[in-house]
């Protein structure tokens, strides 16, 4: 063998052994109890793909699941793996894709073939009567409300809670991002989804099923009632930034977008965020255990690519329009609206979660997005936001933590073609945030 081969089969046999030792550090030896002292960390699959780079396992990975003709089915097969050993967990979320409905719609009506033309609002598919295939005219949210789906509802549960045998909790969504109901055409589906009086009905109910307390009684499956599961209600960050807006009509803005701060002048209501879209959709407070939201700096694009991004270049001596947001900035609403609207029955603080977040990168300034962790992370390591019981990373489309190729056009930056590589400054500084102390490790947050 030559002496080159044995330095490469010598220098990935330490790089194994070293990988190894930091994937089984006890610190991170399995997922913490849900708390307000060590946080989760995590991501969607994307990230957990990346854990060899990132230097340890991720304590949570978020699932997105589609109802067909009921609750989504649970693909253990898939599933166990990520959750054996108790070293990992899920945020389990479930939505009625009602998205997707109205995007097949467009499609299919602007096509040229008048013969595969739908109705809009498109509902693809329909709650029916129990124990028969005939739609039964309730919204979805409402069937769920009135006990039909008690039975699919409970086995959901239990094949989640099983999942969750070897982790102190396993955390379930019931509908993702529903206030995006309240957005403009989005609420034109209200009558097929159901209303926010439904969907705060629909909790209640999952509730009741998930602790065995409809019909014959069952085993408790709730955290606090000595089960597993942690109920979740995830919004979207332009939930508190906005009040509703009914089809036709625009929102209203609450608050300033380079401060988070509520606008002056506005009334006692706008002021605390309780005219902010998702106050209507707020569960009761007994009905879920967890705040969450979806908050990213620069959500420009809906594609897979980050698309007009606005950031001041420092090649040009004009000063341009940057709307870089830092972590802190965007949650501010959140955090604000929690504290006034969000208490536990008891009166007590609720804990938080950032379900989905991310950062685009900025194509001017390699190392700006590395940057924005390292402030994030130094933020949700202040005591004041022992709240937050875990950080979720969305390492997909234009938050993935990949690289693109760059142009400028009007005075905004888009990405050309598809991602170039990995981002390795990025990548490295969410391992270390991962390892920092506020997630379990004993590294100080990245620079």
């Amino acid at each position: 063998m030559s002496r080159y081969r044995r330095q490469v089969l010598l220098t990935a046999t330490v790089l194994a052994v070293v990988l190894t030792q930091l994937l089984s550090s006890p610190a991170f030896a399995a997922v913490p109890e849900p708390g307000p002292g060590r946080a989760l960390w995590g991501g969607t699959t994307g990230l957990q793909a990346r854990e060899s780079a990132l230097g340890r396992p991720l304590d949570v990975v978020r699932i997105y699941s589609q109802w067909e003709t009921g609750p989504p089915q649970v693909s253990t097969a898939d599933l166990r793996p990520i959750v054996t050993g108790g070293r990992r967990t899920l945020l389990y979320s479930s939505t009625i894709n009602w998205g997707s409905w109205r995007k097949e719609a467009r499609a299919r009506n602007s096509d040229g073939d008048p013969t595969n033309d739908v109705a809009e609002p498109f509902c693809k598919t329909r709650p029916v009567v129990p124990g028969t295939t005939r739609p039964s005219g309730k919204s979805w949210f409402a069937a769920v409300a009135t006990g039909d789906y008690d039975a699919a509802l409970r086995r959901w549960l239990e094949q989640l809670a099983a999942l969750s045998s070897e982790t102190p909790a396993l955390y379930v969504s019931f509908q993702h991002e529903a206030d995006r109901l309240s957005d403009g055409q989005h609420s034109e589906y209200q009558p097929c989804v159901g209303t926010p009086a439904e969907y705060r009905a629909a909790w209640r109910r999952l509730r009741m099923v998930a602790e065995g307390s409809v019909g014959t009684p069952k085993p408790n499956l709730l955290r606090r009632g000595g089960g597993h599961l942690v109920l979740v209600a995830i919004y979207t960050d332009w939930g508190f930034w906005h009040t509703a807006n009914n089809p036709g009509t625009k929102p209203r803005a609450l608050v300033d977008v380079s401060t988070g701060q509520p606008l002056p002048g506005g009334s006692a209501d706008d002021q605390s965020l309780h005219s902010a879209r998702v106050t209507a959709w707020q569960p009761a407070a007994q009905d879920y255990d967890i705040a969450a939201i979806d908050v990213y700096n620069f959500s420009g694009s809906a594609g897979p690519n980050p698309n007009r991004v606005a950031v001041d270049d420092p090649a040009t001596p004009v000063k341009e329009s940057d709307q870089w947001l830092s972590l802190p900035v965007l949650l501010k609403p959140f955090m604000r609206w929690a504290t006034n609207w969000a208490a536990r029955p008891d009166g007590s603080k609720r804990p938080l979660m950032l379900a989905e977040y991310g950062s685009v990168p900025d194509p001017t300034r390699p190392g700006r997005r590395a940057a924005w962790f390292g402030d994030a992370c130094r933020f949700l390591s202040a005591p004041a936001q022992a709240r937050f019981h875990g950080a979720v990373y969305f390492d997909v489309a234009q938050w993935g933590l990949t690289t693109w190729r760059w142009q400028k056009t009007d005075g905004r930056w888009s990405a050309v073609g598809g991602p170039t590589g990995p981002d390795t400054r990025s990548i490295a500084a969410m391992g270390q945030l991962g390892r920092s102390t506020r997630f379990g490790g004993t590294n100080p947050c990245p620079a």
